[in-house]
């Protein structure tokens, strides 16, 4: 246990010190909140998360909407006290620091958080619109993505026939092939297109642990 706990502080010191080299913070409370998120508290009183990003390259396109996008909807990121956008070790993260908000995660169980949700989401993307950003991330279509894990899905069979829930298994293959058959009518390509034309977004990811 002992051992455990010295390398959580060690851990800590590197951070820390990182924060302090790279960022000009001077990190009083350092404490991990999931996999490399933290809460930091510096000396004068100003608090962040910190996030380590692998995608430098989707990282650049938030800080290109960021720029471009203010709304008291979003928790944007902010510059380091020394000015940078994000810094980095040189491995695979890049760190970014965002305003600390006191509160509480969506609880999708609850019908008022449900309706504040969807108040938030459709007030973000009634203002998001005429920004481009220079960094534009060309994705596939969701339909795409659906359909891949559809087909990874499918090779997890004889996972569910092993543990005696094939009918589930074959409850869900209906379901993502009814859902994948009823997205697929919608003209998403028009729609993609017209969105880029006039720099309309929307959030993507509505999990609850993306809302206060």
């Amino acid at each position: 246990m002992s051992n455990e706990l010295s390398r959580d502080d060690q851990r800590i010191n590197r951070l820390s010190s990182f924060l302090y080299w790279e960022g000009s913070i001077e990190a009083k409370i350092i404490q991990p909140i999931k996999r490399n998120i933290y809460y930091i508290e510096t000396i004068s009183g100003n608090k962040y998360v910190l996030k380590g990003h692998s995608n430098v390259i989707n990282l650049k396109q938030q800080w290109d909407f960021f720029d471009s996008f203010h709304s008291k909807e979003i928790v944007p990121f902010v510059r380091y006290p020394n000015g940078k956008n994000e810094i980095s070790t040189g491995t695979n993260y890049y760190w970014t620091i965002s305003p600390y908000i006191t509160g509480r995660k969506l609880n999708y169980q609850s019908e008022v958080d449900r309706q504040r949700a969807v108040k938030t989401i459709k007030k973000f993307h009634t203002a998001a619109s005429q920004i481009y950003v220079h960094n534009m991330v060309k994705k596939s279509l969701f339909i795409k993505r659906w359909q891949a894990r559809l087909y990874k899905f499918i090779e997890t069979e004889q996972l569910f026939e092993k543990e005696g829930f094939l009918y589930l298994y074959h409850d869900i293959i209906f379901l993502m092939k009814r859902y994948l058959e009823i997205v697929s009518r919608y003209p998403w390509y028009k729609e993609q297109l017209h969105a880029e034309t006039n720099g309309t977004w929307v959030h993507g990811d509505v999990a609850s642990h993306n809302f206060i």
